[in-house]
């Protein structure tokens, strides 16, 4: 129980260090689960531009989380 807080707190603090775009993006898709067209809307942009930012936010993630998990078992 405690690995699953400890893993959603990790994902949390990266979330929070995402740009205000790319995180509203990553939020909005993945969390709240609206669709490309909804999450446009709501931000006021293109399907192009959530999907590209969700692109980048999730990369962006994927990346932090995987160098502190190496760091930590250095």
């Amino acid at each position: 129980m405690a690995t699953g807080h400890a893993e959603r707190d990790e994902v949390l603090d990266v979330l929070r260090s995402l740009p205000a775009r790319q995180r509203a993006c990553v939020v909005l898709r993945n969390y709240e689960d609206l669709s490309v067209e909804q999450t446009a809307e709501i931000l006021g942009c293109s399907s192009g531009t959530v999907n590209s930012q969700v692109s980048r936010g999730l990369d962006t993630l994927r990346q932090a989380i995987d160098r502190q998990r190496t760091s930590r078992a250095l």
